[in-house]
């Protein structure tokens, strides 16, 4: 018995012990990737440290359940409920894969566009004076808001990454 399948009968056995050293492991034998920068490439993507996982563009969580004993997790970032679950891991990512290709299915049966999530725009709820600020610096560098926004994330999220 080779290292993946001893891993998955270790994770079958449900050890209180099992470590997310182990979890990845397991995962990239399945060429899953760890990626702390929430980009996978174009390889399929699990986002061990957020409980994430990517597929076709759609990101899903990854939730368990322990009075169920399953994981189990939906689709972020659009309005369509789209659900999974699974009692391990390489069931969770199948049922996850599976409900996004049904979803992308339904769309084109029924001529209806699938939702794209992240679409690059959102509501940001702010104070008042903040908004202020930020309006009289957008204009003072004679630049949008919208751009004052996105460079303010972008420094905020690039110096959390590092």
């Amino acid at each position: 018995m080779g290292k993946k399948d001893k891993l998955i009968e270790r994770l079958k056995a449900k050890p209180k012990d099992f470590t997310f050293d182990k979890a990845e492991t397991l995962l990239n034998f399945f060429d899953y990737i760890r990626s702390d920068k929430g980009k996978t490439s174009r390889r399929r993507g699990v986002d061990l440290m957020n409980n994430t996982i990517e597929y076709k563009g759609y990101i899903g969580s990854i939730e368990f359940s322990e009075e169920d004993e399953v994981f189990h997790g939906k689709v972020q970032g659009i309005r369509a409920l789209i659900s999974y679950e699974g009692t391990n891991a390489q069931e969770l990512i199948e049922d996850f894969h599976t409900a996004v290709d049904d979803y992308l299915v339904l769309c084109e049966e029924e001529n209806i566009e699938p939702e794209k999530a992240y679409k690059g725009s959102f509501n940001v709820r702010i104070s008042p004076e903040l908004h202020k600020k930020a309006v009289v610096y957008a204009y003072s560098q004679q630049v949008s808001l919208n751009k004052v926004m996105e460079d303010a994330l972008n420094s905020y999220i690039v110096d959390k990454e590092k």
